[in-house]
């Protein structure tokens, strides 16, 4: 996929979660108020529109949030989204509290 500068868009950034495990302003500025859990996507959904970006050249994606361990589910939607054919790399971009070594799989 080209930008309207012609550079090439292989990149894709997914935030999966609004909510943080942490009390910081980053993720949490005064009144701000949450997405209830049935106005974000379901990670099936997000993994379609990943097989649709695949197609047009997004082969790198970079999953999330807020911060994107607090989400139930998200190693395996991780481990989905590897699968996908064409895709080349998925990153995770986490503040590492909720990580241990059984995570690292």
């Amino acid at each position: 996929m080209k930008d309207r500068y012609n550079r090439t868009i292989d990149y894709m950034r997914i935030s999966i979660t609004d909510r943080c495990n942490y009390h910081c302003v980053y993720c949490n500025p005064d009144k701000f108020k949450f997405l209830s859990h049935n106005d974000i996507l379901r990670y099936e959904e997000i993994l379609d529109i990943c097989k649709v970006a695949v197609k047009l050249g997004i082969v790198n994606f970079k999953v999330t949030g807020g911060e994107p361990t607090v989400r139930k589910g998200y190693l395996s939607f991780l481990r989905q989204l590897k699968q996908l054919e064409g895709v080349r790399q998925v990153t995770l971009t986490t503040n590492g509290l909720l990580l241990d070594a059984r995570t690292m799989d």
